[in-house]
């Protein structure tokens, strides 16, 4: 018999968030075209991540970051880079292999979490025609019509490759998934199912949390919508902001430490600066910018402009008893946003998902991608 293998993904656009089994990853969604770099796929060290399909090969995965620090990296990448963080994305031929390589990255770690004495560096997915694909997508609200385009690709058999880390691991995929399962669903919503659905899929709110407010706040967008006690969804306040979300705050960004002296400083830099990966600051000359602080005061604006958005669009701000907030930018947005509501809106909650079933702490911008698994594995029984 067929072993069953769940698998979901949601499809940020600052990073992949993958649910495995019950295993958790997350890592950076950026992938740039290196086909014509100087053997490119052989000479894969350190962090660096590659998928070979169809005679190109790809980088993707936390390192990017790294490598466009530097101003000639960023030159040559930026185009590519910026031209894949808006909606188009998910029509394109590059966010379709992206996909595919968040499904093979996430089974190599799963096999090599769950199976330790495997040798990583020889094993080749041999028995992969074994297993039932059960595989949950996750898009942003407004981009979900892009859905059929891009299960029409994932239906079919793939060969690819993964190379990987510093043990310069090659993983050969021969992937059958013309016969998998698939469920797509906004990304708004299954933060809702990670807050309101047990772990096997029904719904369990406590009508005492209700009416509410869902923010799930993203890297590109922000999904917003308004929850009756029936669990009906007002369509008039559904909303995918595209004027308040992480993108906004680093372009932002960009543009005073360009002010600052900086010409070339990219919105593309900002989180490796801002979240502490890289340093805090920047150079121009005898001149030092001090990235983090800047991002952290617009940050705070940023999140104050949001809460006047619910205002002028007419959310029941006096009458919802939550407003459940998840994603990665909700967790920067969270303390800003629950100090406005405490101020003008003192008896509605606001509450940051980063509760698990079993009450144990989890980051919130796992929020969707469990939500997802958790209505895949129902749906799937």
């Amino acid at each position: 018999m067929d072993q069953k293998l769940y698998l979901s993904i949601d499809c940020g656009f600052d990073k992949f968030k993958c649910c495995i089994g019950d295993y958790l990853l997350a890592f950076s969604s950026k992938m740039i075209d290196v086909t014509n770099s100087i053997n490119a796929l052989s000479v894969a060290d350190g962090d660096n991540t590659y998928i070979e399909y169809k005679g190109s090969v790809y980088m993707f995965g936390d390192s990017i970051d790294q490598i466009i620090s530097m101003k000639s990296n960023l030159e040559m990448y930026a185009e590519d880079l910026d031209s894949y963080r808006n909606k188009n994305r998910f029509k394109d031929r590059t966010f379709h292999i992206s996909l595919l390589a968040a499904i093979g990255y996430s089974i190599i770690a799963y096999d090599t979490i769950y199976n330790p004495e495997k040798d990583v560096d020889q094993h080749l997915f041999r028995n992969l025609d074994n297993l039932h694909y059960f595989i949950g997508i996750a898009l942003p609200y407004n981009s979900m019509n892009e859905w059929p385009q891009i299960k029409e690709f994932l239906k079919q058999r793939h060969q690819f490759k993964i190379r990987r880390g510093s043990k310069s691991c090659t993983f050969d995929f021969d992937l059958d998934l013309s016969k998998a399962n698939f469920l797509c669903n906004a990304q708004v919503i299954t933060a809702f199912l990670f807050q309101g659905a047990s772990s096997d899929g029904n719904l369990t709110i406590n009508k005492a949390a209700l009416p509410c407010i869902m923010m799930d706040a993203g890297y590109k967008t922000v999904g917003l919508f308004e929850l009756a006690k029936d669990l009906s969804i007002n369509p008039n306040t559904a909303d995918s902001n595209t004027e308040h979300a992480m993108y906004n705050v680093d372009k932002l960004v960009e543009a005073e430490v360009r002010k600052a002296g900086r010409e070339d400083f990219s919105y593309l830099q900002v989180q490796y600066h801002a979240r502490g990966e890289g340093a805090p600051t920047v150079r121009r000359n005898k001149t030092i910018i001090n990235v983090k602080d800047i991002y952290e005061k617009i940050l705070e604006e940023e999140a104050i402009k949001l809460c006047k958005l619910l205002e002028d669009k007419k959310y029941s701000l006096d009458d919802v008893e939550n407003i459940f907030i998840t994603g990665g930018t909700g967790i920067a947005y969270y303390p800003h946003i629950k100090k406005f509501m405490a101020e003008n809106y003192g008896l509605t909650k606001v509450v940051l998902t980063n509760r698990a079933d079993d009450g144990s702490e989890i980051s919130p911008m796992y929020a969707i991608v469990i939500g997802l698994h958790k209505q895949l594995k129902y749906r799937y029984k």
